[in-house]
This record gives C-alpha cells, sequence and structure tokens, in this order.
C-alpha cells in the first residue's frame, strides 16, 4: 500500500505515518530543496509543539520579544532556523503571513492569516489607548511589520525605528515619553497583535 502524505517539514501528518510504515521515500524539488532542510527533514521525529503545550502558550510566548527571541533561538537549536522557517512559509503559500502563523498551522491547523490582515483586524484595540503622537510611531512600526515581518517587532530593533521616524532618540522622548514608557507602548502593543481573537 502506498501512503501519499502532506510536506513533512510544514505538517506533523508524515512524520506520523512514518512510524507505522516500512518504508519512507522522500520527493523533494531537485536544486529548489536546499540540502540543509532535506536533511532536516529526514532527520525530523518530534513536531514542533514539544516547544509549546498549546495554542495559548504560543501565542503567550510570541506576545513578548524577549519570550519571542527565547522560542526561536530553541527552534534553530533544534534544527528549525530562519531558513527552515522561510522554506515552510513558501511550502504553505504564507510568505506575507507572520512566522506566528506559520507555526500555528504546522502545530495545530490553524489557517495562517497576512500581516497586513492581522494588523487590520488589531488595529482598533492596539490604538485605543494611545495619543495621537504614539499612534503615530506605531502606524509606522506596524508599516514595517507588514513590509518586512516579525524581526521588525523585536526590542532591540526599537531605538533604529526610534532613529528612522524621529531623526534622534531625544526627539521621540520629546513627542513619546521616556525611554520607559516607550518600550512598554512598543512591548505592550503586541499582546493585543496576537490576541486569540485577531486570528
Amino acid at each position: 500500500m502506498l501512503i501519499s502524505a502532506p510536506p513533512l517539514m510544514p505538517v506533523i501528518d508524515g512524520r506520523i505515518l512514518s512510524d507505522y510504515s516500512d518504508q519512507v521515500v522522500f520527493v523533494m524539488n531537485w536544486q529548489t530543496t536546499p540540502k540543509q532542510l532535506a536533511k532536516k527533514a529526514q532527520e525530523a521525529k518530534t513536531p514542533l509543539p514539544q516547544f509549546f503545550a498549546d495554542e495559548a502558550e504560543l501565542r503567550r510566548l510570541w506576545s513578548l520579544p524577549s519570550t519571542r527571541r527565547a522560542l526561536l533561538n530553541q527552534l534553530a537549536d533544534a534544527g528549525f532556523g530562519k531558513e527552515e522557517l522561510s522554506v515552510m512559509q513558501r511550502l504553505i503559500d504564507a510568505e506575507n503571513s507572520d512566522l506566528f502563523d506559520v507555526l500555528e498551522y504546522v502545530s495545530f491547523a490553524v489557517k495562517p492569516i497576512s500581516r497586513e490582515l492581522r494588523v487590520a483586524k488589531a488595529q482598533s484595540s492596539i490604538f485605543a489607548p494611545l495619543n495621537q503622537e504614539q499612534k503615530r510611531f506605531l502606524e509606522f512600526v506596524l508599516s514595517k511589520y507588514i513590509q518586512s515581518g516579525v524581526e521588525e517587532l523585536d526590542d532591540e530593533k526599537l531605538p533604529n525605528l526610534l532613529i528612522l521616524q524621529y531623526q534622534a532618540i531625544v526627539d521621540a522622548m520629546e513627542k513619546l515619553g521616556d525611554r520607559n514608557e516607550i518600550r512598554d507602548m512598543f512591548i505592550g502593543f503586541q499582546k493585543n497583535l496576537y490576541a486569540s481573537e485577531i486570528g
């Protein structure tokens, strides 16, 4: 009997079926599939949910830059680095989606949404507590996120984003508040961006 399974890296079906099969044949695109990813697919035995118990935990980890960075480091250490996650994005036709959506799809079969739609759905809850200048800055940050992805939301990027928008940190502080207020706003809005009612 021959059983055809979905792509091995982004979906766990093939890994589960391989445990009950006598032989496994990998079908890959010649000179398109990166060698490292092909090797990782052959070695892969553990599905991604080993890194988070459920969808709520993934959402909680992803909503804070520090825990998101730690999760991405754990995934990279396990062989699911940036290149492998990018390949998964392409395999599931989610290049305009957040990596969160890729992980959510691979682990829990939740259909990905685009970064643009995620922002549109979260905008009212993100902007509700903000003054006009804070709103203007976060609109700028969110445009960068839509364009480039979740890397723009790392707290280590905050100084660069402030300089891009205001030319100097001092000028940003005059309009947005002190460093702690700016940082709290930057980290705080991400909880709304990844809230469960958004996806």
